[in-house]
């Protein structure tokens, strides 16, 4: 930047400064005489020159944490009717927020296939099908797992952090993201799948028990003298956040392993990221 023939050097926090006095420039050049300008540009750029866009942002990183978590409660018990009722009001609101999205974008076929586009699509429709009893069964739960993907749409907060210019706040945003979301989507997959194998040896302890029993009245003994096999619990979220927080920290307890191909593939999975990721991340952190 020239100003009156010295070279002032500035930090990143002035060029985006700058950067947002010229895109504000742009704005205010766009047309806006009455009756040129579409209803979507001009709700697109009252939006974006009232901050709207950066509050509804907000908004939905607040109800895509709420979301999430209400699916971790769900995994402890059977959501009441109230629970049940909170959850698709909230999945409806962002069905809201996309088409929202949808008509004020320049491009409407490119967001449809955008990133965010495609987190609303995963998270929100499953989730509808599950609770509206469209689906059952083992798919129910595997849809019902994709209420914790919506997890991944916190991350739009990044782009009201760059509006701001809160760079560092940027950088810590985006580790503890990284950290947060591959704990929470694995822990629940790696539960899910861990569960449904625990259930099925539940099933074969509990048929190897009644044998054991028909045997003993076949034997005329007494059935209730007998020892039955306890049945395996079921892993809790709490225990596969603790075991993915051991994991990735290299500790390895071992009280806690998983008993499947699919669970022991999660837990490299999730090595991998976060070795992939955090790297990259601190050293733009520490820049």
């Amino acid at each position: 930047m020239i100003i009156s023939g010295k070279t002032d050097v500035f930090d990143r926090s002035g060029y985006l400064t700058i950067q947002r006095m010229i895109e504000n420039e742009d704005e205010m050049k766009m047309t806006s005489e009455e009756g040129k300008s579409s209803l979507s540009l001009r709700l697109q750029k009252y939006m974006k020159l009232a901050g709207v866009d950066s509050i509804l942002e907000i908004v939905n990183y607040v109800m895509s944490v709420i979301f999430t978590s209400l699916y971790a409660i769900d995994t402890y018990q059977e959501p009441s009717a109230t629970v049940k009722s909170l959850e698709i009001s909230i999945a409806f609101y962002f069905l809201a927020d996309y088409f929202l999205n949808l008509y004020i974008s320049d491009n409407k076929i490119l967001f449809a296939f955008s990133t965010y586009a495609i987190v609303d699509y995963i998270s929100v429709i499953p989730f509808l099908l599950v609770r509206f009893e469209a689906v059952s069964g083992t798919w129910a739960e595997i849809l019902n797992f994709c209420q914790v993907l919506r997890y991944l749409s916190t991350y739009r907060l990044n782009r009201v952090l760059a509006k701001k210019g809160m760079e560092v706040a940027r950088q810590y945003f985006k580790v503890s993201f990284t950290i947060s979301a591959t704990l929470l989507i694995f822990a629940c997959a790696f539960q899910m799948v861990e569960n449904w194998e625990i259930s099925n040896q539940n099933r074969r302890i509990d048929e190897a028990n009644e044998e054991a029993r028909q045997e003993a009245i076949a034997k005329n003994e007494d059935p209730n003298s007998l020892e039955p096999t306890p049945e395996l619990s079921l892993h809790q979220f709490h225990d596969m956040i603790y075991f993915m927080v051991v994991t990735i920290s290299v500790v390895g307890y071992g009280d806690i392993s998983p008993i499947t191909d699919i669970g022991r593939f999660m837990v490299v999975m999730t090595v991998f990221m976060i070795l992939s990721l955090l790297p990259k991340q601190y050293e733009d952190l520490h820049r």
